[in-house]
């Protein structure tokens, strides 16, 4: 169990670093009137954080008897990067934005323990903590509210309250986010995906073609650091051990584990669609009793932090280079 002396202690550590609360909140990347609520919070990351600005050991702001379990995000809520609770007053005070982040999910079930809008919420949430790295390393961007319209599978889409959203909708939305960052004067957008049935590719080339001078990357935060490496399942394709250890360290307080089946899932009959050869949807319906693909119970925050710290680090310094660096 952890003792925390963060609250009792912030005010004397400002004084021992010759720190003002502004540049403290400058350091930290939140907002100065923040400063005094963040003393107080709980949040294991946030104090790690506020140490190495300090420049003192961890250990002297919390103390523990067993290992905790860290959750959470590296900021309280709500994140100064986090367009849909900053206030124009807020906003202003940035002259050069370089880049806008915008999270792109489903309205989909999850097995049973998951939200309907994990998808958004978990892009959302790497979203905040990619921004605050590129904050750190001189690149202003900010977090969209998040696009919950995804493409979904036949047998999906006749469960309660799941949206399907086609092609069309999505470059509709797509091009009017795309025209208003343009006339603010960012011209450059990371569509940072949560769902596997999302594929923006083609959108993004018509685009290159209709705006040559606005840059739209794409990163699916799931896909390209090797589950192997966390997770303990093979199968793991959706609300299974990967995506719940994720939740359970970004937002405990959604998961709901007493809900949670196994995940099992039924492959393809034809080995060419097995083997890739050929793709077709899978019909939901016909491969998994629960709705997820992957078994979540053996899903924890720590690995959930572990891997989402990997892939923070990677996206943002994406976001960097896309920022100050030429493409070719």
């Amino acid at each position: 169990m952890a003792t925390i002396y963060f609250e009792e202690k912030g005010e004397e550590l400002l004084k021992r670093a010759g720190l003002s609360k502004a540049e403290f909140a400058r350091r930290m990347g939140i907002k100065k009137q923040n400063v005094n609520a963040l003393f107080k919070t709980k949040n294991l990351e946030t104090i790690h954080r506020a140490a190495e600005v300090f420049g003192v050991p961890f250990e002297l702001l919390v103390s523990y008897t067993s290992e905790p379990e860290p959750t959470g995000c590296v900021f309280p809520e709500p994140s100064p990067y986090e367009i849909a609770l900053t206030t124009w007053g807020e906003v202003k005070q940035v002259k050069d934005y370089q880049m806008a982040i915008l999270p792109w999910g489903a309205t989909e079930p999850h097995n049973g323990h998951l939200p309907y809008c994990t998808d958004v919420i978990l892009a959302t949430a790497i979203g905040l903590d990619v921004a605050a790295r590129a904050h750190d390393a001189g690149v202003e961007v900010r977090v969209l509210p998040g696009i919950p319209l995804g493409s979904q599978n036949p047998g999906q889409t006749q469960l309660p309250f799941c949206l399907h959203a086609s092609q069309q909708t999505q470059m509709a939305i797509l091009q009017d986010i795309v025209a208003s960052l343009e006339r603010c004067g960012i011209h450059r957008l990371l569509i940072l995906n949560g769902h596997g049935g999302n594929t923006f590719k083609g959108l993004i080339r018509d685009l290159a073609v209709q705006k040559p001078d606005f840059l739209i990357a794409q990163s699916d935060w799931f896909t390209f650091v090797p589950r192997k490496d966390y997770f303990e399942e093979k199968i793991d394709d959706h609300a299974g051990e990967q995506e719940t250890s994720v939740m359970m360290y970004y937002h405990p307080e959604l998961v709901m584990m007493e809900y949670a089946s196994d995940g099992a899932s039924k492959p393809f009959a034809i080995s060419g669609l097995r083997e890739k050869v050929g793709w077709i949807p899978r019909d939901w319906a016909k491969i998994s009793a629960d709705t997820g693909v992957g078994n979540p119970l053996k899903s924890s925050p720590e690995k959930g932090r572990k891997y989402a710290q990997v892939v923070v680090e990677k996206i943002a310094a994406l976001v960097v280079d896309l920022c100050t660096k030429e493409l070719y």
